[in-house]
């Protein structure tokens, strides 16, 4: 019997020392590959290769010996997808940046145990969808200055956030009263916060309104460019407060402090934006 488990475990060893991964994106492939992408000492660099064996392919096995990998590529690979990261999937940390990269988005990387992430210095990035990746504590964004639509609903909050020089359309977050503050500086002047992902997704489902004064105390002003509509307000929770027919004027004296949603409702069309009662 023990002869038997041995040549069990012994055909597991073999079977995923042999596995190959995959990548449809060979540049990604080739900086693997060639540089110092691995993290071994926690200093912030590439300081050891991932293919430890020297043939020219990354194993499973080598790939699951990685927990965090740093990706600052020259110009000359043009790295355009980074999803195939998923395949390192006990990576717990993620550096990734620089000019080597032609990418509009970080998104479906589907890493269960990554715990830190940042992306630095990618200019043509509008993107970033963090929602797969359940046990991140710390995000840093810096320097994605095309940036329009961010996605922080993973079910969890970050005890370390970290977002310079963008100018955000569109943040979807797990929590308004937790995560809002270190969005709003960063939200263009139409920009919009909310916990309904599916707002942001494409921009036709938009209405242009203002509201103001915000923060208000009683008296809280519309202006909107459809004639007839639905104007909603919500609490934090998603409860609706107030629903009325072209209403330009809303009387919230009687709501205690904090924050809502107003949200526009005109035939398909939607818009929402946040208010602060004090």
């Amino acid at each position: 019997m023990k002869t038997y488990f041995t040549l069990i475990a012994l055909f597991l060893y073999h079977f995923c020392e042999a596995q190959i991964l995959n990548f449809s994106n060979q540049a990604l492939e080739q900086y693997l590959l060639n540089e110092k992408a691995v993290d071994i000492t926690g200093n912030g660099f590439g300081d050891s290769a991932i293919d430890v064996n020297n043939d020219g392919k990354i194993q499973l096995e080598e790939a699951l010996n990685v927990t965090s990998l740093v990706i600052y590529p020259s110009e000359t690979y043009k790295i355009s997808e980074v999803y195939e990261l998923h395949q390192f999937s006990n990576l717990d940390s993620l550096k990734i940046g620089g000019g080597g990269f032609k990418l509009e988005d970080v998104s479906n990387l589907a890493l269960d145990s990554l715990s830190y992430i940042r992306v630095t210095d990618i200019s043509d990035m509008d993107k970033v969808d963090l929602s797969d990746l359940p046990a991140l504590e710390s995000i840093y964004l810096e320097g994605l200055t095309h940036l329009k639509y961010l996605n922080l609903k993973n079910g969890s909050m970050a005890k370390y956030f970290s977002l310079f020089y963008t100018d955000i359309t569109f943040a979807c977050v797990d929590s308004i009263a937790m995560e809002y503050e270190v969005v709003e500086d960063h939200l263009s002047p139409e920009g919009r916060i909310s916990l309904d992902c599916t707002l942001g997704i494409t921009e036709e489902e938009t209405i242009d309104f203002k509201v103001y004064p915000n923060p208000v105390t009683e008296q809280l002003f519309i202006e909107c460019d459809v004639n007839n509509f639905i104007v909603i307000l919500r609490d934090m929770q998603g409860r609706v407060l107030i629903e009325a027919n072209n209403k330009k004027r809303l009387d919230l004296s009687d709501l205690n402090s904090g924050l809502y949603q107003v949200s526009i409702h005109s035939g398909n069309l939607r818009s929402v934006k946040l208010i602060n009662i004090q």
